[in-house]
């Protein structure tokens, strides 16, 4: 082969390698997944929350989400709660610690109350189970400290809500929040982005219900969330930030909705 040719050759493979290696690249991509029937738009909530803090706000909100699933699909029985009627029962409701509770509690005392016939294995209430593969032990809900590690956080958010069967909190040891949604870059397999709502409204004095993005943060070995949020006594702005510390899981799975002998407690709607 001539030297020409062989020049030739060499401007041929590198101009057909230009364009396979930002191809290859580009099927790297971001993808959401959001609880189902919801939308950055609708089917989330945003309940304020009252004296007694964040976590019955939070409650209020997973289970009007559970709530509106459960009626969509199937045949609904007990009542249904309206969610800033719940928040205040979860408020007032002498159960509840008046200096703060958890979201765990306030979802086991709403499937007792109502809907009593629903079986979950559950021998303590404050049972842990999200880093002991739990995934197919039937439980409705579920809880577990991931103490803001990053690699457990997404591989547990990866694990439940790319089925949009659950909506989750996600809190620190001061406050939180409920996630309704995330987003993930497939060739980093990391989570590049949250849709959260807050108990806390930006301006007290005018509060709008909204849905926040929210990209995360790394600083040294931490990892964490962070929205502003705004001082209405101050007149300014400041930030509040979430080092996840815990995920509570809320689901609408069947397998699950079943009584103690294994069959379902709702009628499937024709």
């Amino acid at each position: 082969m001539s030297k020409m040719k062989k020049t030739s050759l060499i401007f041929a493979l590198a101009f057909v390698l230009g364009f396979i290696l930002p191809f290859s690249s580009a099927r790297a991509e971001k993808v959401q997944y959001w609880a189902k029937g919801v939308s950055v738009d609708a089917g989330w909530y945003n309940t304020f929350q009252f004296t007694n803090g964040c976590w019955a706000a939070v409650s209020s909100n997973m289970i009007a989400w559970w709530q509106d699933r459960i009626r969509e699909k199937y045949i609904y029985t007990g009542k249904c709660w309206d969610p800033e009627e719940i928040n205040r029962e979860f408020d007032c409701n002498p159960y509840f610690n008046k200096g703060g509770d958890y979201v765990y509690k306030a979802l086991d005392w709403y499937l007792r109350n109502t809907h009593p016939s629903i079986a979950y294995t559950r021998t303590d209430l404050y049972q842990n189970y999200l880093a002991n593969d739990d995934f197919d032990n039937p439980i409705i809900f579920t809880r577990g400290y991931i103490n803001s590690n990053e690699q457990i956080l997404t591989d547990v958010l990866l694990r439940y809500f790319t089925t949009g069967n659950y909506v989750a909190q996600i809190r620190d040891m001061n406050h939180a929040w409920t996630l309704w949604a995330i987003e993930v870059d497939t060739e980093t397999n990391t989570i590049t982005r949250i849709w959260v709502t807050d108990s806390v409204p930006n301006d007290r004095n005018n509060p709008k219900k909204q849905i926040h993005a929210l990209d995360p943060k790394r600083y040294n070995d931490l990892f964490y969330f962070e929205r502003g949020i705004y001082d209405e006594e101050n007149n300014s702005w400041g930030s509040q930030a979430i080092h996840p510390t815990e995920l509570t899981f809320f689901g609408i799975e069947g397998r699950f909705l079943v009584d103690a002998d294994g069959n379902p407690v709702f009628d499937t709607k024709i």
